[in-house]
C-alpha cells in the first residue's frame, strides 16, 4: 500500500517517517521538501531574517485551469453589485440561473484551495 498526498512539516521529520514506513511503502523520491500539496504550490520562505515559514499559492492551479484574475475586481468603483451586499436581498426571491455542473466543480475546487 502506498501513501499519497501526505504532508508532514516538522523539525524532526525522521521520527514521523519511521512510523509511517513501518506500516506503508514510501517512495524514496517522495521524501523531500514539498513543492505542491492538494493542488496548491508550496514554498519555504526564509529571506527576511525571521524564522522560516511555509506559504501556499494557487498560481499553478489558475494557469492549468485557464482562469485569470480580474484586477478590476479590486477597484470598488468597477465591481459588479453583488446581491449579498444589501440588507434588502431576499434569497427566496432570487431567480438567477443555477450553476452548471462545470461551475459547481469550479466552485468546489476553489473552496478546496481555500
Amino acid at each position: 500500500m502506498y501513501v499519497e498526498d501526505l504532508l508532514i512539516i516538522d523539525k524532526n521529520l525522521k521520527r514521523f517517517m519511521e512510523q509511517i514506513q513501518g506500516d506503508f511503502t514510501v517512495k524514496k523520491k517522495s521524501i523531500s521538501p514539498p513543492d505542491r500539496y492538494l493542488g496548491a504550490d508550496m514554498r519555504k520562505v526564509e529571506d527576511d531574517g525571521t524564522k522560516p515559514f511555509w506559504t501556499m499559492s494557487s498560481n499553478s492551479y489558475f494557469k492549468e485551469s485557464g482562469l485569470k484574475y480580474n484586477k478590476n475586481l479590486s477597484d470598488p468603483n468597477s465591481r459588479p453589485k453583488q446581491p449579498f451586499t444589501t440588507a434588502s436581498y431576499r434569497p427566496e426571491l432570487d431567480t438567477s440561473e443555477e450553476c452548471t455542473e462545470d461551475q459547481v466543480t469550479l466552485f468546489q475546487n476553489l473552496i478546496a484551495i481555500l
